[in-house]
């Protein structure tokens, strides 16, 4: 099981104001709505845009480019079928810490299972 790392200091990040920061070679957005400190992937899911750009709302984003609004508490999009990648949060000694969601809902793969007729492993 992955363990907590740390990825930036509370006093780094201002209430309703997005903070980009990168891990390795991931770029996460950190968004402190007042009450709660949120950490996910910095591109919308459906077609990469910059969400510290998008507009944010409490417990929601909603991107710039397409207007694709995402749940920050679960990720899901609203109206849309696209899932915003969240990291679990952990706050100690004034440090935000994350660790990956395990995702309930596995990739899906787009042709699970196709078979061609005349496939030789068609039965």
């Amino acid at each position: 099981m992955s363990e907590y790392k740390f990825l930036i200091n509370i006093n780094e990040v201002k209430k309703g104001t997005p903070r980009q920061v990168k891990m390795g070679l991931k770029k996460l957005t950190v968004y402190f709505n007042g009450e709660k400190y949120f950490v996910f992937d910095s591109h919308c899911p459906h077609a990469r845009a910059d969400l510290t750009k998008a507009k944010y709302d409490k417990n929601q984003v909603k991107c710039h480019w397409h207007g694709y609004i995402f749940n920050l508490e679960n990720g899901e999009g609203k109206g849309n079928n696209f899932h915003l990648k969240l990291y679990k949060v952990k706050i100690e000694d004034d440090k935000i810490f994350i660790k990956e969601k395990k995702e309930e809902k596995e990739d899906l793969l787009l042709f699970p299972e196709v078979k061609f007729k005349g496939d030789k492993n068609d039965k």
